[in-house]
């Protein structure tokens, strides 16, 4: 009777025949998916090669301005949304200050949205074709560190506007300190915030690992790609069975 309800149906986990008719479905799927990208690539592979070394070479050439014009965009936002925040945290009315909330929010992910993108385009202008490589290497470490000050600023803004919360910005415990500092509803957000990230990178490794393998195939881009993307499911996955079972260990100690 455990298994069953009262009308005699089974309520337990699906069984084996079930879980792997699913599982080969979903590779049937993926093999077909894959059969149709891999065909789409290899008769276009030869104009495809020539428009990614066109549209290399004049990136190169132009990358600088990429660089600036991303910066300028999202930096832009980062303080327009700063200066918002602040505006809304001088009246101190409750209202306002999960406005300035919401502002703070979206400056953090301009400011850190900008980050990521200089370090792709400088990524990208980095090659013996970039005219003005040295001009693309300034501006990167310009653009790093300007977009630390703003992050730096946010930081201080809410520490402000929150003396309850810690942490330095140039100490290595500045994220451990900041989590200690926050209550228990922050908390549950930023688990829920990393279980969430954990989910979907989990299902993009394997999609990563398939794009490096046709791009091995395809354009000989070598077997680097793979072992990086392996390396860093591999790290993600080590990291999180390993504190899975430390604090599983310790929840069960106490």
């Amino acid at each position: 009777m455990s298994g069953k309800t009262d009308c005699g149906k089974k309520t337990g986990r699906p069984g084996m025949r079930r879980i792997m008719l699913r599982l080969l479905a979903w590779l049937a799927v993926g093999g077909a998916a894959g059969f149709g990208v891999s065909w789409a690539v290899c008769s276009g592979k030869g104009r495809m090669g020539k428009m990614a070394e066109t549209m290399n070479l004049s990136f190169q050439e132009n990358a600088w301005i990429f660089q600036t014009a991303f910066f300028l965009a999202l930096a832009a936002v980062s303080l327009i949304s700063f200066r918002k925040a602040a505006a809304l945290l001088e009246s101190g009315a409750d209202e306002e200050l999960d406005r300035a909330g919401e502002y703070q929010d979206t400056a953090m992910a301009a400011n850190m949205a900008n980050t990521i993108l200089q370090f792709l385009l400088f990524g990208l202008a980095a090659g013996g074709s970039n005219p003005k490589m040295l001009l693309s290497v300034v501006l990167f470490l310009v653009f790093c560190c300007v977009s630390l000050v703003l992050e730096t600023a946010l930081v201080r803004q809410i520490q402000k506007a929150d003396p309850m919360k810690r942490g330095d910005m140039g100490s290595l415990r500045f994220r451990k300190d900041w989590l200690e500092s926050c209550d228990e509803a922050e908390r549950l957000g930023i688990y829920k915030a990393s279980w969430k990230s954990f989910e979907v990178m989990n299902s993009l490794f394997p999609v990563m690992e398939a794009v490096a393998l046709l791009g091995k195939i395809m354009f000989g881009t070598g077997n680097f790609p793979i072992l990086l993307t392996a390396l860093l499911w591999a790290a993600q996955s080590g990291v999180y069975c390993f504190y899975s079972a430390r604090y599983g260990r310790r929840g069960a100690g106490e």
